[in-house]
């Protein structure tokens, strides 16, 4: 069974463009590999994305880029994907490509929680 991915924006980001994704309880979200999400993702998007990690102390943050498009950073927060629209996107491809990535976070978690069980 899929889980349900909850979104919220970022209140931080001034223009609206950054949601924050996550399955489970917001305070509690469900844990998961995220290199392993990086490479589910990379097999999922479209040829001409960018894979950009960063290291962040102990910790490294996927970054996954789709020019002009938007950016996923994976575990930014614990158990959270960011989606950081691009201001080049018209707004019905930001909602698609948000839906897209939450669609693809859905069929991450299920497949690992076959795999794990």
């Amino acid at each position: 069974m899929k889980p349900t991915i909850h979104r919220r924006k970022n209140e931080r980001c001034l223009r609206g463009m950054q949601w924050v994704l996550w399955a489970g309880d917001e305070e509690r979200p469900v844990q998961f590999d995220p290199m392993a999400l990086a490479a589910w993702l990379e097999r999922a998007l479209s040829p001409g994305f960018q894979r950009a990690d960063e290291i962040w102390g102990q910790r490294v943050v996927p970054r996954l880029i789709v020019p002009y498009e938007f950016e996923v950073r994976i575990t930014e927060r614990p158990g959270g994907v960011t989606v950081i629209h691009r201001f080049t996107a018209p707004p019905p491809c930001r909602e698609e490509n948000l839906n897209w990535v939450a669609a693809r976070l859905a069929e991450f978690l299920e497949h690992a929680a076959i795999d794990g069980a």
